[in-house]
């Protein structure tokens, strides 16, 4: 019995649910963002979130399983996974890349919370897939505002949050 047969044989409710909380990104608002280099399966284990996760990736082979359809990981593909979603990888090479997370309040603070959300239709689209390539044109584009993020994340400031809302928002 494959991997995926064994994981679907079980009930959503025994999926573990990983909660935000500042033990994962180390900081008091409900945002965090890091680069990873993983030899192994990050997280190889199906797991949801309380809240939106967003993987760039610019190396690695393998397969990331979103609510257990396989996408194929190719580097600078993102990946963009909803509270509640289950998913895991499963790794035939190292990956690199990027990783953020948020809530659903930190993202609408401040905004027309419906419109908001409702606007982050790859999050909610069943139609639509939840890993989006991108061109080699876009590539540096998209590694330029990751790298804003992630130096706007790692220096502590009044306009901090403020700051990586309104980068959330381009991206």
């Amino acid at each position: 019995m494959s991997h995926l047969l064994r994981i679907m044989t079980h009930m959503s409710s025994d999926i573990p649910l990983h909660k935000f909380g500042p033990s994962i990104t180390g900081v008091s608002f409900p945002f965090g963002v890091s680069k990873y280099h993983h030899p192994d399966s990050r997280y190889p284990k199906p797991h949801r979130h309380d809240f939106f996760e967003i993987h760039y990736l610019t190396a690695g082979q393998g397969h990331h399983y979103i609510d257990f359809e396989a996408y194929d990981i190719e580097p600078f593909s993102l990946y963009f996974i909803s509270p509640g979603q289950v998913h895991f990888w499963e790794l035939e090479q190292t990956i690199e890349g990027q990783a953020m997370i948020f809530t659903e309040d930190f993202l609408t603070l401040g905004s027309n919370r419906d419109n908001l959300v409702n606007a982050l239709s790859f999050f909610h689209c069943v139609s639509s897939t939840p890993k989006l390539k991108f061109t080699t044109t876009k590539q540096g584009y998209l590694a330029d505002l990751l790298g804003h993020i992630l130096y706007e994340f790692e220096q502590p400031r009044v306009s901090q949050v403020s700051v990586l809302r309104a980068y959330l928002h381009i991206f």
